[in-house]
């Protein structure tokens, strides 16, 4: 067996692809903590007050996801009073408010109509706002939002006190002095955990590096099976079992070839991150360690089982890449999965990154039952892809597998 493996490795070192996802694609992936990314999904728009839009064509769908109620402002006026004004609807609690400069516009009234008929159709909100220089505000309603009463009323109430304070903030903001202050609170339910915006960013980024990594995992994994499929081909499968060698043996080793190969790509990850602080990565440097080497373990597994029973080298490494896409885009790595249908939320729970993220999280959180976890659903996923693995290889007639 391990001369099996001695011969599966000094064919993986001949391949120049398997230099390149062994050390240029850990290299992106460490790119990828250095910028660093902020969760935007995750981002509490009421807590960061009035959103400054760069530009009308900027649409506030970007920047919302978790069901807020938004809203738009044409501000026309940008004085202290429209200011004090939106203030206070994006600090009520209700509201988002994201605002667009159009003080250095010559007809601000015909950029208004143009842009509201452009956002009924192109981006998504409750309201429209329209402050015009002199303070008069319009309000256009452009969704059936059930909140949109409730809004209207905060918006009322908040423009008939300006009014009778007779446009003095000053005397508008003694009078807020003199109220208690707010305190926001955050309710956590049983399957959410309480994760600061700088905890949420730093999951944002290991997710984008996750998808990096896994593709060197994935396709590192593909080369041993492209190993395998050539000794297939070449009749080399069926002079090694006229030694004795059986079935069972023969792929242990390749199994024992893809451990060494993960070893080697996390070894090579776990040497990058030295050129990070472990501010970059959120977590230690051996939680990181031990999580992606997880990780790896089951998707190098997975791309080489499933590149053998393809028995054909395009078509694994096709399907080696439908699969690194599919977890990736279900797993939670690019958008938050809580806030897709419930279709794709039960989809999820089968996709490995789903719980490497979700072992990011615990980690970030400090929930100590993270590792046996880990462990248990590397195992879970190791003993599902083995074990379907050899029914598909029973299913091609594994005893056939070596003709040529």
């Amino acid at each position: 067996m391990i001369t099996l493996i001695k011969s599966t490795m000094k064919l993986l070192f001949r391949s120049k692809g398997f230099w390149f996802f062994l050390v240029v694609v850990p290299m992106l992936s460490t790119i990828i903590f250095k910028a660093q990314r902020v969760n935007v999904m995750n981002m509490d728009p009421v807590k960061e007050g009035v959103i400054e839009l760069e530009s009308a064509d900027e649409k506030v769908a970007y920047h919302g996801g978790a069901g807020e109620y938004m809203i738009k402002v044409y501000d026309a006026a940008k004085t202290e009073t429209s200011q004090y004004f939106l203030n206070k609807l994006a600090t009520c609690g209700l509201v988002s408010v994201y605002r667009m400069d159009i003080t250095s516009e010559s007809d601000p009234d015909a950029y208004v109509k143009k842009a509201i008929e452009s956002d009924g159709y192109n981006d998504r909100m409750g309201l429209a706002l329209y402050i015009k220089p002199d303070f008069e505000v319009t309000v256009y309603r452009l969704s059936e939002d059930e909140r949109n009463d409730i809004v209207f009323d905060e918006i009322r109430y908040q423009i008939s006190r300006i009014n009778r304070a007779g446009n003095s903030i000053e005397t508008l903001k003694a009078v807020d002095e003199m109220l208690p202050e707010k305190e926001i609170v955050e309710t956590v339910t049983g399957g959410e955990r309480n994760m600061t915006p700088e905890q949420k960013d730093k999951e944002t980024s290991m997710g984008y590096a996750f998808s990096i990594m896994t593709l060197a995992y994935v396709f590192c994994g593909i080369f041993v099976a492209h190993g395998a499929i050539n000794e297939q081909k070449n009749g080399v499968y069926t002079r090694i079992r006229l030694t004795g060698t059986d079935t069972l043996k023969y792929f242990a080793s390749k199994f024992a070839s893809v451990f060494c190969v993960n070893t080697m790509v996390t070894a090579v990850l776990s040497g990058y991150s030295f050129f990070l602080k472990e501010s970059d990565l959120g977590i230690s440097r051996p939680q990181y360690t031990l999580v992606i080497f997880l990780m790896g373990l089951v998707f190098s597994t997975i791309s080489m089982v499933l590149g053998i029973i393809m028995g054909d080298i395009m078509s694994a490494n096709v399907a080696a890449f439908t699969v690194w896409c599919m977890s990736s885009l279900l797993g939670g790595l690019y958008f938050p999965v809580e806030y897709t249908s419930g279709a794709v939320k039960t989809l999820s729970y089968v996709i490995p990154h789903k719980w490497f993220v979700e072992g990011v999280e615990m980690i970030l959180t400090g929930d100590n039952s993270v590792y046996f976890m880990l462990i248990c659903i590397t195992a879970a996923y190791l003993i599902v892809t083995i074990s379907l693995g050899s029914l598909g290889l029973k299913v091609k007639r594994t005893g056939e597998w070596g003709t040529t």
